[in-house]
């Protein structure tokens, strides 16, 4: 149970982030009140996502029902890539005899979702007894780490707040068959995953920003999985831009290598990816050698990762092979 100074410290940090942040892609995760809140919203874990979306639909529906709230899931099949677009929900839930989608103008871009990938997750508790607060970041999105750790370094210029430390946990991998209640969404091992099989591309050791992704390494294949003609290849940065004319289908998420390009455009690409007729294998960038040297490409990594199932690929002889 939850005392009241404790509760009175994750407030005003809860405020003072929400000020910070919203609307936009930040989720705070906050223990729920046991009598007001039920399970349904808690996947019985015991806490609450809580966020103020920045799209002007979301905004409006929130306007229409305050004090209140909505509480809603995803509006895609589970595991399935992530819709940022209404036609991606009738793509997906199309089936659904009661399914409304509001009526908006499909040429307008206004409307799709602006940043491309889902919220950031990130869990308030106190601990230690309420001297300190532990901010858990369970999923990157929208919000970088960078963007949190700026508004914690204002929080902190008041000596009089509870300190603050942020910790990341956002690579934890949820087998598909756990009966686990999940604290955050996108946590399962396959996420985003496309209906055809996707693989991430196996970097070797010495892959910088200056050198083009290595992948012929001998030792890492384990067997055969289609051939570059029936291969869709989904790059960054035009780092495999000289296999465009072997694969069935070349796809640059940015090719002037902007993250944020690439972050908004993910998602759609991997629905376009999945419908390319007689397409065997997905093939998807690796964006380690950008990690801290890009706000967001851990976030974008995060998706792909999941896309992937976890799973890696080589390319040599003019086929894809499997990787350890």
């Amino acid at each position: 149970m939850i005392s009241d100074e404790e509760l009175f410290i994750i407030r005003h940090l809860f405020e003072f982030l929400a000020e910070r942040f919203w609307p936009g892609p930040l989720t705070m995760v906050c223990k729920a009140h046991e009598k007001r809140v039920t399970p349904l919203l808690t996947a019985n874990s015991g806490f609450i996502g809580l966020r103020i979306p920045r799209h002007p639909v979301a905004l409006e529906l929130l306007h229409e029902v305050q004090p209140d709230g909505i509480g809603a899931p995803s509006a895609n099949r589970f595991g399935h890539v992530s819709p940022t677009r209404w036609e991606h929900v009738v793509d997906d839930l199309g089936y659904q005899e009661k399914l409304i989608v509001l009526d908006v103008d499909s040429e307008n871009r206004e409307y799709a979702c602006g940043i491309g990938i889902e919220s950031t997750v990130a869990k308030i508790e106190s601990v230690d007894n309420g001297k300190r607060i532990l901010i858990t970041i369970l999923r990157k999105g929208g919000t970088s780490v960078e963007q949190l750790e700026s508004a914690l370094r204002d929080y902190h210029k008041d000596s009089s707040v509870t300190p603050v430390e942020l910790r990341i946990t956002s690579n934890r991998q949820v087998k598909n068959d756990t009966t686990e209640g999940e604290v955050a969404p996108g946590q399962m091992i396959t996420h985003y995953a496309p209906d055809v099989q996707a693989y991430m591309l196996r970097l070797v050791e010495d892959t910088t920003l200056e050198t083009p992704p290595q992948h012929d390494s001998n030792d890492t294949i384990t067997r055969e999985l289609a051939s570059m003609a029936d291969t869709v290849i989904i790059d960054f940065n035009q780092n495999l831009k000289h296999l465009s004319s072997d694969c069935l289908k070349y796809i640059d998420l940015s090719p002037e290598g902007v993250i944020e390009d690439a972050r908004k455009n993910i998602f759609e690409i991997l629905r376009e990816a999945e419908k390319i007729e007689k397409a065997s294998v997905i093939v998807l960038p690796n964006l380690e050698p950008y990690f801290g040297k890009k706000e967001h490409a851990d976030a974008c990594q995060d998706r792909l990762f999941r896309a992937a199932s976890g799973m890696f690929c080589v390319i040599r002889e003019n086929k894809v092979w499997s990787a350890k």
